[in-house]
């Protein structure tokens, strides 16, 4: 895709974020395209999921694997609260799988808080 094209879908996608249209395959569009979004442009990076900052990223990889997984389980739980008022019965289901299944994984390993 040429940057003309590039720039161009990306509008599209502001559209459609702009209408509360946009789907979890045009976010995932969106965060493939992140490294062509202007850097000014807080909308599009926050939608792609883009730190605001570089040393937020450095947290994550700083966290241990118990603490990425309560991270993970806590985004989801809050998608999961967006979704009982505007998903379907399908999306939820996975959702409160998912959220279970981490749950699960959190217990199993070692707290060292405990």
């Amino acid at each position: 895709m040429d940057t003309n094209a590039i720039r161009a879908r990306l509008e599209q996608l502001r559209t459609e974020i702009r209408a509360e249209r946009i789907s979890y395959g045009e976010i995932a569009e969106l965060q493939a395209l992140a490294e062509h979004i202007d850097p000014s442009d807080v909308e599009l990076l926050e939608w792609a999921g883009v730190p605001e900052h570089k040393d937020d990223e450095a947290d994550y990889d700083q966290l241990t694997d118990r603490d990425n997984l309560i991270v993970a389980k806590e985004e989801l739980e809050t998608l999961y609260g967006y979704e009982q008022n505007n998903g379907d019965d399908a999306t939820l289901h996975g959702l409160d799988t998912a959220i279970t299944v981490l749950g699960k994984l959190i217990e199993r390993l070692p707290n060292p808080d405990a």
